[in-house]
């Protein structure tokens, strides 16, 4: 097989041009990479930096979950209680409603017994 002249000029072309882009293609390899190294370096180091504040977070919301718990404990038996107090208050005032009536029947009895006594004295 024998190459040309003007086949060999074109192939000479078309492998300088492949050395052209090989190199190009080198060079933004190198700057990602360099890149790609710089991004690691400062995930590591927000990672880092963020590892105690997030530890901080979670054992503050743990907190909170467990003060919410015995926050909703405290408010069933304050309902409870509440519940207890007001059968206490209406049994309370149904006991005064009771001797209120109690009065008043012995005060009418007494003034029929004075109105009784009164109109036999005067007979």
């Amino acid at each position: 097989m024998r190459i040309c002249k003007g086949e060999g000029t074109n192939l000479i072309r078309r492998l300088e041009k492949l050395e052209e882009d090989l190199k190009t293609s080198t060079t933004i390899v190198r700057v990602l990479s360099r890149h790609l190294e710089k991004l690691g370096i400062r995930f590591r180091v927000t990672r880092k930096a963020l590892k105690e504040p997030i530890s901080e977070t979670a054992a503050l919301a743990q907190k909170n979950s467990e003060a919410t718990r015995v926050l909703a404990a405290q408010q069933e038996i304050l309902e409870k209680e509440l519940g207890e107090i007001q059968k206490v208050l209406l049994a309370m005032q149904d006991q005064q409603r009771k001797q209120l009536e109690l009065i008043l029947t012995i005060a009418k009895n007494g003034k029929l017994f004075e109105n009784t006594s009164s109109k036999q004295a005067s007979a």
